[in-house]
């Protein structure tokens, strides 16, 4: 076989960079600030995959032991038949779920190829805890540090403080001019000739040509990347709740949970610098010691463990309580285990080290979490602390895994499809679902195995846990067998960080979203990687080997390496595709709300506009030309809600001509199309919205919020009995008063 140190490296730096940008990117120009980790997803994903088959089918890298090929390709099988078998509505979702699952293929086919041996294992965990660096400490700068009125100043608000202050004359000028235009609003209504009228008409026309230029200006400061950026990091939750670039505290805490294992494990095999130190003989030999790069190395991977653990903590997510309890107990149990059974050259480093970690951080997780921990044996009610109180979480798992497994009953074999979750479930929710912090929907179970039992069955668990108990029991092997101590060392972190990870993932999400997915599947690939590694017998001891791939399998892997390309440049087309049409539907949302108060939609606002008017020309004593007036000025506005309407209602249709399966844009399209002309819906109108709300039917048939706006939608029309079937189907799926109160 051919040399593969340059191929693993190619790999390997492939790997880097596709898991920096997934971890690192985020942008405040779409909806969602990581909508561009998905679309780096698409689009980057698949050029592990493609490099990985080119270089087995030119000979330059292994392939991978039957019993994880044939255990992923057995669950990739199942997906596609579950899709196939689907009810037609979870098609689109199903085809999706298999090129997700095949995207993660990048992430785990780089780590794989690079993760053999002990030394490319070791750069690994140094990428890892690099990695872990700089989230951690971005994430401590915007979490900042407690001010004297019990708030937080970090990054976000100095930088959020600063714009504004740069914005606070632009203000000032124009709350003036705001004062400057009442005052000749009076001065108008008293005004006895025409003359004194036009000349107040023109001092208000150019005060108000004087304020357009200052909302010009504002928006130049206040709408840039980095303001917009902060603002996020300014909002009291983060400020409380550190996310760093995870964008979400439950997901940045099962980040932790899988990397700082990796930080541990470099700290331990960095070197026996304190031996050299107390053994130097001469007064330079010691200060080498002392300033080699192994304490500094050292130093570095004790501060990303404590800072890391820290962070997990003030994360405050629910699920890094278990998991980081996991972490503990495999590191600790592990860590004895072997040093027990195997020559370790460093038990003094070695046992110093995991008495000092353990001996920190466990009595922190008891006081930060002990109170936590006893609110789990308090009832819990809808309306009471429902963010803190665990009972609650209790009661809102019990009934999406209720649903989820009605689901699977109903499926047995097959699943209901991937990603079908958020379809079904609201067929099977209890309606009190609401009162229970349950969003109207829900697009995954908050349990990565009773996913796999929901979405592809009974043969796909047994296809995925094929996968992953080969993967975890050759590495439970490996640690047991390998000679080098070092490896089974960061065999055992990356056991451990799964573990926890894992454990994160029986109560959250995280691993069904870009972010979460990448992790599991780099962790994966990293074990694939070692498990991978055979060991030949020469002598007394062992050498390295390879699988040697065949003239077989080279020519399978260059025959899917072209069928790669072509697959790359469909996901690279959605990717671009559902990047623009993310960002078209966030500034829809912009144009679509009242640009000075940004509250409420153009409808609500509108809406309210038009009585305000109503009042004003009903007031008694009105002239002629006051009446004129406010007319006119009733046009212009009108004019300019009109405007802003229009220009959602179409990026809204252009998010959907990018990504038709972007369910939300057909919701927002309806709305405007229900909002009418001046706020008048024509029956064009209304049947347009109509046709926008039976085409989100097709995507997810069974959401409550559709259900009220077809009722409101036919009453419109004059279908009087279509909008009381809709009205009841609304009341029958929930207990929400706002949704059904005219059915209770």
């Amino acid at each position: 076989m051919k040399s593969n140190r340059i191929a693993a490296n190619i790999m390997f730096g492939l790997g880097i960079f596709y898991m920096t940008l997934i971890v690192l990117a985020m942008t405040p120009w779409t909806q969602q600030l990581d909508d561009i980790k998905e679309a780096i997803m698409y689009t980057l994903a698949p050029l592990p995959l493609a490099g990985y088959l080119l270089l087995v089918g030119l000979g330059y890298l292994e392939t991978p032991r039957r019993g994880i090929l044939w255990s992923f390709v057995a669950y990739i099988a199942v997906m596609v038949v579950s899709t196939l078998l689907a009810r037609p509505y979870c098609h689109w979702s199903g085809w999706l779920g298999v090129m997700w699952q095949l995207l993660l293929l990048g992430p785990f086919i780089a780590f794989f190829s690079y993760s053999g041996i002990q030394r490319r294992l070791s750069r690994v965990a140094t990428y890892i805890t690099l990695l872990a660096l700089g989230t951690i400490i971005f994430g401590l700068l915007i979490h900042g540090v407690p001010t004297t009125d019990g708030n937080r100043s970090g990054l976000g608000t100095w930088v959020v403080k600063y714009y504004e202050k740069e914005a606070q004359p632009l203000n000032g000028r124009l709350n003036i001019i705001d004062k400057q235009l009442e005052q000749l609003s009076k001065e108008y209504e008293g005004a006895k000739d025409k003359a004194a009228q036009d000349s107040i008409r023109q001092r208000a026309q150019d005060l108000q040509g004087e304020a357009v230029q200052l909302t010009d200006s504002l928006n130049e400061i206040t709408g840039g990347f980095v303001y917009r950026l902060m603002s996020t990091f300014d909002e009291p939750t983060a400020k409380a709740q550190p996310m760093s670039t995870i964008l979400n505290r439950q997901f940045y805490a099962a980040f932790l949970l899988l990397i700082l294992p990796f930080a541990i494990g470099s700290f331990l095999i960095s070197g026996d610098w304190f031996k050299c130190f107390l053994t130097a003989r001469t007064e330079t030999a010691r200060m080498d010691a002392l300033f080699s790069k192994q304490v500094f190395w050292q130093l570095l991977c004790l501060f990303v463990t404590v800072a890391g653990f820290y962070s997990l903590m003030k994360t405050e997510a629910k699920e890094s309580i278990y998991g980081g309890q996991i972490v503990i107990v495999v590191m600790i149990v592990g860590l004895y285990l072997f040093w027990q059974r195997r020559p370790w050259k460093h038990r003094g480093q070695v046992l110093a080290a995991m008495t000092a970690f353990f001996g920190i951080t466990l009595p922190l997780f008891l006081v930060g979490y002990g109170p936590k921990l006893l609110q789990m044996f308090r009832p819990g009610d809808a309306n009471g602390s429902k963010v803190t109180n665990f009972a609650v979480s209790i009661v809102s798992r019990q009934i999406i895994w209720g649903g989820a497994f009605d689901i699977f009953f109903d499926n047995p074999i097959w699943g209901g499809g991937p990603k079908s979750f958020g379809a079904l479930f609201p067929f099977y929710r209890r309606p009190d679902y609401n009162l229970w912090e349950i969003s109207h929907r829900t697009l995954s179970c908050h349990n990565y195995f009773i996913d796999i039992f929901c979405d592809t069955g009974i043969l796909g668990v047994i296809a995925f846990g094929a996968f992953f108990g080969f993967l975890m029991w050759k590495a439970l092997v490996s640690i047991r067998t390998d000679p080098d101590p070092k490896n089974s060392t960061l065999t055992l972190c990356a056991l451990a960080g799964l573990a926890g990870f894992m454990m994160n993932n029986m109560i959250s999400p995280n691993a069904r979203w870009v972010i979460g997915s990448n992790q599991l599947w780099m962790g994966l690939g990293i074990l694939a990687g070692i498990v991978n590694r055979p060991r030949i017998k020469q002598g007394d001891g062992e050498r390295e080997g390879r699988h040697a791939p065949t003239r077989t399998q080279s020519r399978i892997a260059l025959a899917l390496f072209g069928f790669t390309l072509i697959g790359w440049a469909y996901s690279a087309a959605y990717g671009v595709n559902f990047f623009n049409s993310a960002q078209a539907q966030c500034l829809g949302q912009y144009h679509s709300r009242e640009s000075d108060t940004n509250k409420g939609t153009i409808v609500m606002q509108g809406r309210r506009f038009l009585d305000m008017m109503d009042k004003e020309l009903r007031k008694p004593g009105l002239t002629r030309e006051q009446l004129a007036e406010i007319n006119a000025r009733k046009a212009a506005d009108m004019k300019k809600y009109e405007s802003a309407r229009l220009t959602a209602m179409h990026l809204f249709e252009e998010s959907l001509r990018l990504c038709p399966t972007n369910t939300t844009g057909y919701y927002k399209v309806a709305t405007m199309y229900q909002a009418g002309r001046n706020f008048e819906s024509s029956p064009l109108d209304v049947e347009n919205a109509l046709g926008a709300y039976k085409k989100l039917q097709e995507l997810g048939p069974e959401y409550a919020q559709i259900r009220t706006n077809l009722r409101n939608v036919y009453e419109v029309l004059g279908k009087p009995e279509k909008a009381l079937e809709q009205g009841r189907r609304a009341a029958q799926q929930t207990v929400d008063v706002e949704i059904n109160k005219e059915f209770i």
